[in-house]
């Protein structure tokens, strides 16, 4: 499994276990993040995304067990900045920066969960929140040119 929401979705892949020891085992850690696999997908719900305490509220109960959800949800930090970016595509500002910063709070290793805050920031017009997200992708990956680019403009 790539992403957790059910629909239709470009990282969505069918695979075959040879292996039944192997899939019981996935199927059995599957069933145990689920529960909060289920929270992160509200994310999707503008009426909830724009409420910063209620993001951060979901955040803070799927962080500490991220890298679990990863292990079974391959595309997780992709599926987080897919459902930021569908907000942003709308118009719905806040929602997008809310769910980019709890893809932070989960990756905040990710330049490209940074990159996509800095995006977010920069819709809402807050260049220098903008522009430190930026840099902080350019931090974790030096030839992000795309961070590059957009930080030579905002100066």
């Amino acid at each position: 499994m790539r992403s957790p929401d059910h629909k239709a979705h470009y990282g969505n892949a069918v695979v075959f276990e040879k292996n039944k020891v192997g899939s019981e085992n996935f199927y059995r850690r599957k069933a145990e993040i689920d529960p909060l696999v289920v929270r992160s997908v509200q994310f999707s719900q503008n009426d909830i995304s724009k409420d910063s305490g209620l993001v951060n509220k979901i955040a803070d109960s799927v962080a500490p067990r991220i890298k679990e959800i990863a292990n079974v949800y391959s595309e997780y930090e992709v599926w987080v900045k897919d459902v930021a970016l569908r907000h942003l595509r709308k118009g719905e500002l806040q929602a997008a920066i809310n769910i980019s910063r709890a893809n932070v709070k989960f990756f905040p290793g990710s330049y490209q969960a940074w990159y996509w805050l800095g995006i977010a920031y920069l819709e809402n017009k807050q260049k220098e929140l903008a522009a430190e997200s930026f840099r902080m992708s350019l931090k974790l990956n030096f030839n992000n040119t795309l961070a590059k680019e957009r930080i030579k403009k905002l100066h």
